[in-house]
């Protein structure tokens, strides 16, 4: 292998010579690493999503987020995935933990309940979407839109 620099030839030698001695082939050499990784990470990337998003949106339509006592595990058996790539799947495309997630499916489904004309108490409504302790849910709904789920539904009755 020859090394040009500004023209001219400012090495020779074999691969690992001129990693070992030369630092501009060493760095050259280690950036096209970088980038073929990087290439490599993206097409996983893309691989995970195609074969999870469809299964994820399917759980999502079926409504399955809203049993309780669900943990990544059981929702990874039940797309039919495992849990790492699950949380790496969450991680990527929707920038947020497992926890957050679900919880924030959980109140996206209780705010169609509460604006609903069913009156179901709040307490009912945490536990038909998943979340049965009422303090949790209040918690949940507070953290995700800023407000309780009773001025939530003050506010779109």
């Amino acid at each position: 292998i020859v090394v040009l620099d500004n023209g001219g030839i400012n090495a020779v030698g074999t691969h690992s010579e001129l990693y070992d001695r030369c630092p501009a082939y060493r760095k050259m050499v280690d950036l096209q690493k970088l980038e073929e990784e990087e290439i490599q990470a993206t097409q996983k990337t893309k691989d995970l999503s195609e074969k999870l998003g469809p299964k994820v949106d399917k759980w999502i339509e079926a409504k399955l987020f809203c049993k309780p006592d669900l943990n990544i595990k059981d929702v990874a058996m039940q797309i039919g995935t495992n849990q790492s790539y699950l949380s790496v799947y969450l991680n990527k495309h929707h920038n947020m933990t497992f926890q957050v997630w679900l919880n924030r499916l959980r109140i996206e489904e209780s705010k169609l309940i509460l604006a609903s004309k069913e009156k179901l108490s709040i307490e009912e409504v945490g536990a038909r979407v998943g979340i049965p302790q009422s303090y949790n849910f209040s918690r949940w709904f507070k953290i995700i839109t800023d407000m309780t789920p009773y001025q939530f539904r003050k506010l779109h009755s």
